[in-house]
């Protein structure tokens, strides 16, 4: 078996041969319907719900969308196997540079899928975006995305992105120790976090005591008052969780502040949102910037 990725492009925002609204109208589709399945959980696993892939929104928002098959002979016929996908939005970070920005990635079933996947778009991004109308063709400066929390130490470790906010930046000493100490954690899923979450709260939080460097609650806490967390960015509720901590409830916050949240549509992450009466996950629903300089 070996692999192929395909690219389909938003002819809202590119011009060119082969681009049209029916090819990526498609794509849309097929990533909407692999995304989820209520026996085998999808291409996402269940961690990124399917009203996150609606095709308005998408026919908006998403620039580009990259496909990874995986294709073979079986008994002399050609089979191509959808085995997971990027979705990704060209954006200007602050500082006037353009990134990609990839806004989901999902794959399953097949070894390596998402490695392949982020080294493909990242080889992408270092060669082609003569054709954008948006940004009037300058090259890419990075690659951003929004890390949850059990995969930042990937990303951090093993794909070369950083804690920082754009791409001529340094990671924040304190993000760096921290960041660091917590190296080592493995995590499975958000599920598993979010224990540890509630470990950590019961040790430390509850006790008065000081959290250690290698604690994730100190991790998450740190970068949400930095304001990496894309649900949590606003003065308003940085200053929340400054005084009560990265665990607060934050709905009457969230029910005032529609601009609070950054997910053009919804929640990334399935996250259970609350354990007991105290602690509460929303600003880790959508993840934590990440960017990765090319």
């Amino acid at each position: 078996m070996n692999s192929h990725i395909e690219i389909y492009k938003n002819p809202n925002y590119y011009r060119g041969r082969g681009i049209s609204l029916t090819k990526f109208t498609d794509a849309i589709n097929m990533v909407s319907k692999s995304s989820y399945n209520i026996y085998t959980k999808g291409l996402c696993n269940d961690i990124i719900g399917k009203s996150y892939f609606d095709t308005d929104d998408m026919l908006k928002d998403t620039s580009l969308i990259f496909i990874l098959y995986e294709v073979g002979t079986i008994r002399s016929i050609l089979r191509k196997r959808m085995r997971g996908f990027i979705i990704a939005e060209n954006e200007v970070d602050d500082k006037g540079n353009n990134v990609l920005y990839i806004d989901a990635i999902c794959a399953r079933y097949m070894k390596n899928a998402g490695s392949i996947l982020l080294e493909f778009v990242e080889n992408y991004a270092n060669t082609n975006n003569t054709d954008v109308i948006s940004n009037d063709g300058q090259p890419y400066k990075g690659i951003k995305l929004s890390s949850l929390s059990y995969v930042i130490n990937y990303y951090r470790s093993h794909q070369g992105y950083k804690l920082i906010k754009h791409v001529n930046g340094r990671e924040p000493s304190e993000v760096r120790r921290i960041a660091n100490a917590n190296s080592k954690h493995k995590f499975k899923s958000e599920d598993e976090v979010e224990k540890y979450l509630s470990d950590d709260f019961d040790k430390y939080i509850r006790l008065n005591k000081k959290l250690p460097d290698h604690s994730i609650l100190n991790l998450l806490t740190i970068l949400t008052k930095k304001g990496y967390s894309k649900n949590c960015d606003t003065k308003e509720i940085i200053n929340e969780v400054n005084k009560y901590g990265f665990l607060t409830n934050l709905d009457d916050f969230v029910e005032r502040s529609s601009s609070s949240s950054k997910s053009k549509r919804g929640s990334q992450s399935k996250s259970s949102g609350s354990s007991g009466d105290e602690l509460n996950f929303y600003c880790m629903e959508n993840g934590f910037t990440m960017i990765k300089k090319i």
